[in-house]
């Protein structure tokens, strides 16, 4: 939703429907949506603007590019098995890039063709792990939410260049810090492993909502 339009909801120049309080309820919190949502129509009253099917899958359409451009938040729950998703994707990838490397290799002589199937096989473990727990393939719907500077410490969810080996282990000992398979040695590691252990943590006290990720309107 553009900022004019939340101007022109302040400054009584548009009327809102409920789609766009619904869009509204979900910026403020996702995990309290149809709470909020409720309350925002109510207190429109008799100033919500009848509902308008072809705006309605307009804002669809905008929904779904914030969704994918990672700007849109989700329940806490839900954001957190969209990570984990799409960081158990990426080590899939990076691990079946990593096995075409160590076989056109195979016949050098050098330790490069084992340490490159190590690392394939610790990726595969680790993203099995994360789908498992992810629970849901999200098959391309959304991206994770969009990170800010001054946001709390954390692992990108995507991979460094698999031109630096040691970059890309890493990557992966970060990713075990964050979700507590691992002990940190550093302090930015225990500032990520601070991040897992809060958003488990936020999991644990939110209740299960389902996500909105086509739709506006309850």
């Amino acid at each position: 939703m553009s900022r004019s339009t939340i101007q022109r909801l302040e400054q009584d120049k548009l009327r809102p429907r409920p789609s766009t309080l619904a869009l509204i309820a979900s910026a403020l919190d996702p995990d309290r949506r149809a709470e909020i949502r409720a309350c925002l129509v109510a207190a429109a009253g008799d100033d919500l603007a009848p509902h308008n099917e072809a705006r309605s899958q307009y804002q669809v359409r905008r929904l779904q590019a914030g969704l994918d451009a990672g700007q849109v938040p989700l329940a806490v729950a839900w954001e957190r098995r969209l990570r984990l998703f799409t960081v158990g994707e990426s080590m899939w990838q990076v691990a079946m890039r990593l096995a075409d490397m160590a076989y056109a290799v195979i016949d050098e002589p050098g330790p490069r063709f084992d340490r490159l199937m190590a690392l394939d096989d610790a990726l595969r473990a680790e993203a099995d792990r994360l789908h498992k727990e992810a629970g849901t393939n999200f098959g391309g719907m959304a991206r994770p939410l969009r990170r800010w500077r001054g946001d709390p410490a954390d692992v990108s969810p995507f991979p460094p260049p698999l031109t630096d080996l040691n970059a890309v282990w890493r990557w992966l000992w970060a990713w075990q810090v964050r979700e507590g398979r691992l002990r940190s040695r550093s302090a930015w590691e225990r500032a990520v492993a601070q991040t897992g252990a809060r958003e488990r943590q936020a999991v644990k006290e939110a209740p299960e909502r389902p996500p909105v990720l086509h739709r506006t309107e309850e």
